[in-house]
């Protein structure tokens, strides 16, 4: 079944606002945020969330659309050396390595409710501020990589997941994801 929206929110509007990613038909046209600034962005999640979630849901439970994860999802306290910061992300369940905002001045940045692979400290970084700061970070393992809750059991943890939902979700949507 074919979602129709207002007009003016063209196609590529709506992948946007579900994946947060330029779609490559797109042409010259550039990045949403940057063309029209995250207000804008924000101002069209809020004018069409309310067709564009359930449509999402529907066609991928246990999950939520990019702009969900950006401006609805519960926002919790980061472990983060910068105090304060509350944002949208998944509780860690085990692995190895720190994020660089666990140790150094740099700011939390989540996807999807997950932290970017980038921002893990790496052996050479954490061999670097050893050697120069005598500072003791524990880098990214390969063979035991942070490994963090499923979407589905984040949105179950927060009583998001909606009954019809729920029932269509496997065991294998609650297992625990790594980062790599």
């Amino acid at each position: 079944m074919k979602v129709k929206y207002e007009i003016g929110a063209t196609d590529w509007r709506i992948e946007y606002l579900k994946t947060g990613i330029k779609p490559d038909d797109m042409g010259s046209d550039i990045d949403y945020r940057t063309a029209h600034g995250d207000k804008k962005l924000r101002e069209l999640w809020n004018r069409l969330r309310d067709k564009v979630l359930p449509d999402f849901i529907r066609r991928n439970p246990g999950k939520r659309p990019f702009c969900f994860h950006r401006y609805d999802a519960p926002l919790e306290p980061v472990n983060s050396l910068i105090k304060g910061f509350k944002m949208a992300h998944r509780k860690r369940l085990g692995g190895a390595g720190q994020a660089k905002w666990e140790v150094l001045s740099y700011r939390p940045r989540f996807a999807f409710g997950l932290p970017l692979v980038k921002d893990f400290v790496e052996r050479e970084q954490a061999e670097f501020w050893k050697s120069r700061f005598g500072l003791d970070m524990v880098p990214i393992n390969p063979d035991d990589p942070p490994l963090f809750e499923s979407e589905a059991a984040y949105l179950d943890r927060h009583g998001l997941l909606m009954v019809a939902e729920k029932r269509k979700l496997t065991e294998a949507d609650f297992e625990p994801i790594s980062i790599r």
